[in-house]
């Protein structure tokens, strides 16, 4: 069952919302779903059956809801999708980043991925196009465009200051190092970034070896390198080396867990277009 990489956590988690539900106690299910991670709701509502998912899924946060419909699996995805009304489907699109927006939006009814694609401003459509230029489960459809850049030549102190001013990104622990060219050098590490002198330059303290990978590399590959290295993050460059984006671990999560279900429903022999994503626990008469 699709249900069975949840913890015991979990499973409380849906088994209290299900009993909430029956007794029609909504402030209750808002709680449970305010502890959760985007990532985590996503797991719940997958294990919740068909009738009660659209039912939660309009008490999440609308200010998240874009970042679930990213994390559900495509099944999950689509039945809930087909539930849900226009209005509600656009708002959860306007929600999302344009990198998520890619991924949900071919399985959005026409209509509604035409208005959410409209609502892009001109920077990201361009982004939102570039994703279409790279196969499904590669790192280029996995990437995030949306990065922060340094120069090499350019100061410690100077660094700082970009950062808090636009803002240190989240999911890494590094920021990108790249020449005016646009072609990537390494990493600059937050801990050296922090301890270093402001004079220094980054060129001076930056790491030239952190790895990158090129945007044709397939999801499984990706998986395994994050493994391996312990990676927090990865850079993602063209066949001349150019920084494209970036991969954040919580994208290749993603990627671990589809295939951990892919073994268990093929252990199981069953098809992976079935919708399994009902619980086990037995509904409260």
């Amino acid at each position: 069952m699709g249900f069975q990489q949840l913890s015991a956590l979990y499973e409380e988690v849906v088994e209290r919302i299900i009993d909430s539900l029956q007794r029609g106690n909504k402030a209750s299910i808002r709680e449970e779903l305010e502890r959760l991670y985007p990532s985590e709701l996503a797991l719940v509502l997958e294990a919740l059956p068909h009738d009660d998912r659209a039912e939660v899924w309009a008490l999440v946060d609308t200010g998240i809801q874009g970042e679930v419909l990213h994390h559900l699996r495509d099944i999950a995805r689509a039945s809930l999708i087909e539930d849900l009304g226009k209005a509600s489907l656009v708002a959860s699109g306007e929600q999302m980043d344009v990198d998520e927006l890619a991924e949900v939006v071919p399985y959005l009814p026409e209509e509604v991925a035409q208005a959410v694609i409209e609502s892009l401003d001109e920077d990201e459509r361009r982004r939102f196009d570039s994703h279409f230029l790279y196969a499904k489960n590669t790192a280029g459809r996995m990437m995030d465009t949306d990065v922060r850049m340094v120069r090499p030549d350019i100061s410690l102190r100077t660094a700082r200051r970009y950062l808090r001013r636009f803002g240190v990104p989240t999911g890494t622990n590094s920021v990108l190092v790249m020449d005016r060219e646009g072609k990537y050098l390494g990493k600059l590490f937050f801990a050296d970034l922090a301890t270093g002198y402001p004079e220094q330059r980054v060129s001076e303290i930056m790491d030239p070896e952190a790895v990158a990978i090129r945007a044709d590399t397939e999801a499984r590959e990706i998986a395994m390198l994050f493994e391996q290295r312990d990676l927090l993050s990865v850079a993602v460059v063209d066949e001349y080396n150019k920084l494209l984006g970036q991969i954040a671990v919580s994208e290749v999560l993603d990627v671990i867990r589809d295939e951990a279900d892919r073994t268990l429903m093929n252990m199981a022999g069953l098809e992976e277009e079935e919708d399994l994503f009902a619980p086990v626990l037995p509904r409260h008469e």
